[in-house]
């Protein structure tokens, strides 16, 4: 077999398989679902993933993420050194890519794997995409800009705003999303309270 058609077959069934993962969950997918979307044998998927589903999802999900860090890190730079630019940024990033559903993935998905790919992916995730937000409030924190409380905390709470409220379906809510943005935004940085 030819080398570049051995890449372009592994790409093609990483690119099916992150899109049952991304729309199902890891949880509910089977390598019988993934290799019959792709219209091969199950065997056949087994030579691109020997170790099986698992497997497929870390490197599906270590491609992801390296996707995500690039993005997030691009979108950052290039705005100016605040937070809320920066903050706008990085919900447009994550606005502008298919939703990565992370609730699911921490509660439904993770605890399936077993202990060190478990690790592996803890690790991904806080590489690719809690460090460069928790940049964004630890620089804004070291410019006066903000007051520190954790910034974990912070990352969390960002995180889920985004992969609850941004990525739901819009007829559930009457607010535009850019409107929606802009509101949480100005609530994480100024509060509830009057001004």
């Amino acid at each position: 077999m030819v080398e570049g058609s051995t890449s372009a077959s592994r790409e093609r069934v990483l690119d099916m398989a992150e899109h049952l993962f991304r729309e199902r969950g890891y949880h509910t997918v089977t390598m019988h679902d993934i290799a019959t979307a792709l219209g091969m044998r199950r065997a056949s998927l087994y030579y691109h993933a020997p170790q099986g589903k698992e497997q497929l999802f870390l490197e599906v999900m270590e491609r992801v993420f390296t996707h995500h860090r690039n993005g997030l890190e691009t979108a950052i730079i290039q705005t100016e050194p605040k937070i809320e630019p920066q903050l706008r940024a990085v919900i447009h990033w994550f606005d502008s890519q298919p939703p990565l559903f992370f609730q699911r993935m921490i509660y439904a998905d993770m605890p399936l794997l077993d202990e060190e790919h478990l690790h592996q992916l803890t690790i991904m995730t806080r590489k690719c995409i809690v460090h460069p937000i928790r940049d964004i409030f630890i620089n804004a924190f070291e410019r006066g800009e903000i007051c520190m409380i954790n910034p974990d905390t912070l990352v969390s709470t960002f995180i889920a705003q985004i992969d609850g409220v941004f990525h739901t379906n819009q007829r559930i809510y009457i607010t535009a999303k850019d409107e929606m943005r802009e509101e949480f935004i100005s609530i994480l940085l100024n509060g509830l309270r009057p001004r």
